[in-house]
């Protein structure tokens, strides 16, 4: 029964990982990252004027990125620091948002969203929603409670095929639960964007995009269907007009300034700031000066 009932627990922990596997891809990028110089940009002084130097200075792909991901944050009052964009060159149509103030985005995902701004926002604002709804927390505590849970059941089951109904009945309510948070993401997504001057449709344009690769029709363990995804964008609109909340994002903008942003010495990641913020060198020449004397 042990090792049947392993086997199953192995499946029940893939699931739970699964939107934080990635981490392990993240990590090193981090640490390159807090090793790297980078590239201050001063502050602003028209929009019009500020968005110019961010054009000319930064890479199409991270100026695209800026102005999408600065207008999400500002339209919607986004209680974060900074968000950090990795761009990584793995080509996959995919994006992931698995620790506080982090998302990478996949070479393959711009590929597909290129020429379509509206659709790379949605996603963004979608990973955006998972660090606004702590999806990384409750699944550290959903896996917390599923090994609670399966120690339990293997301890206390009768036989062998009562433990297998146990476990993957747990194994169900876990992926519900994924699936629930998917459906949270995909509502930030839908309000983010909007509020932020983009496109109502460009989540479904981009969903109907993912149903053309291979797989793309079904639930998986994480995700729901691409089917349950529209029919609850189509509610959302319903719910929440598009020009209601283009309206509210736009009166939020107007209270607003652009935001800095610094560009990675390597170029592999754009960091927008959502409060004023001084470089560390900046610091340490405050605190203890440039030399030992001052």
């Amino acid at each position: 029964m042990m090792l049947s009932s392993l086997n199953k627990y192995a499946t029940i922990i893939a699931s739970v990982a699964a939107l934080i596997v990635p981490i392990g891809f993240v990590s090193p990028l981090l640490a390159a990252e807090n090793q790297s110089s980078t590239t201050q940009v001063a502050v602003r002084s028209t929009s019009a004027s500020w968005y110019q130097v961010a054009e000319a200075k930064l890479p199409n792909n991270f100026y695209v990125i800026y102005r999408i991901t600065e207008r999400l944050i500002r339209a919607n009052k986004v209680d974060s620091p900074y968000l950090r964009i990795i761009l990584s060159q793995d080509y996959s149509v995919n994006a992931t948002a698995n620790t506080a103030y982090l998302i990478v985005l996949y070479q393959g995902l711009l590929d597909i969203t290129e020429g379509d701004t509206s659709a790379l926002a949605f996603i963004i604002a979608h990973e955006i929603g998972h660090y606004v709804k702590d999806h990384y927390n409750r699944v550290y505590a959903l896996e917390q409670d599923a090994n609670s849970k399966l120690r339990e059941i293997l301890s206390s089951s009768k036989n062998q095929a009562e433990a297998a109904r146990r476990i993957e009945a747990l194994r169900q309510k876990i992926i519900e639960q994924l699936r629930a948070y998917e459906l949270e993401a995909d509502q930030i997504g839908y309000l983010y964007s909007v509020r932020a001057g983009f496109d109502p449709e460009a989540g479904s344009r981009g969903f109907k995009l993912l149903e053309k690769m291979p797989g793309g029709t079904m639930a998986s363990e994480t995700h729901p269907s691409i089917s349950d995804r529209l029919a609850a964008l189509e509610a959302l609109k319903a719910k929440y007009p598009p020009e209601t909340l283009r309206q509210e994002g736009l009166t939020q903008i107007e209270r607003t300034q652009p935001l800095t942003y610094e560009l990675a010495e390597d170029k592999h990641s754009l960091r927008i700031n959502s409060q004023p913020t001084i470089s560390s060198v900046d610091d340490i020449h405050r605190r203890l000066g440039q030399n030992d004397r001052d």
